[in-house]
């Protein structure tokens, strides 16, 4: 899998709940990447069916896998992001496919120091009919952490990670 890295550069985070086959395939599709360079995060939202089963099968040492203590809707959304390391977080629906060909261009855009957030390209809808978000890279802080705040818990917002203590503060 190439260099170990002491911190991931990305931490993928994923809320379930009794989606077991989906979720496996949204972390599959995560881990297939090859990159040594990332962790992908799971807190399942106390599922009612294998949920929790059928992920603890997959055997990655990138993957990280938790259970709520109590279904928690949303907010599992604010609580993952405690449990990330990465240098930069994104959240992904558990329907999710992340596409690793422009990762390296995301990444790239936090070694400029007054990047915090970045909405990346977000294509929703089939090609003919498609809404296409363009790439923002947000760098009022104020406006970053409002809109980090904001997110509906979808791949295409971007965050680092040192942001988050400023989310987590408003106890939610």
């Amino acid at each position: 899998m190439g260099k170990k890295f002491s911190k991931p550069a990305i931490s993928f985070l994923l809320c379930t709940r009794n989606r077991a086959e989906t979720a496996r395939e949204c972390v599959l599709n995560l881990l297939k990447s090859g990159r040594s360079d990332i962790e992908v995060v799971v807190r399942d939202n106390c599922s009612t069916d294998d949920t929790l089963e059928v992920l603890n099968e997959i055997k990655d040492s990138r993957l990280k896998i938790y259970k709520a203590p109590e279904n928690q809707g949303t907010r599992s959304f604010f609580e993952i992001t405690k449990l990330a390391s990465g240098r930069i977080v994104t959240w992904l629906s558990d329907e999710d496919d992340f596409e690793f060909e422009h990762l390296d261009y995301i990444l790239s855009k936090f070694d400029e120091p007054n990047c915090n957030v970045l909405f990346g390209s977000i294509i929703v809808g089939p090609a003919q009919n498609c809404v296409q978000f363009p790439d923002e890279t947000a760098k009022n802080a104020v406006r970053s952490n409002l809109m980090g705040l904001g997110f509906s818990g979808c791949g295409g917002i971007f965050i680092r990670s040192s942001c988050l203590s400023d989310a987590n503060s408003f106890n939610v």
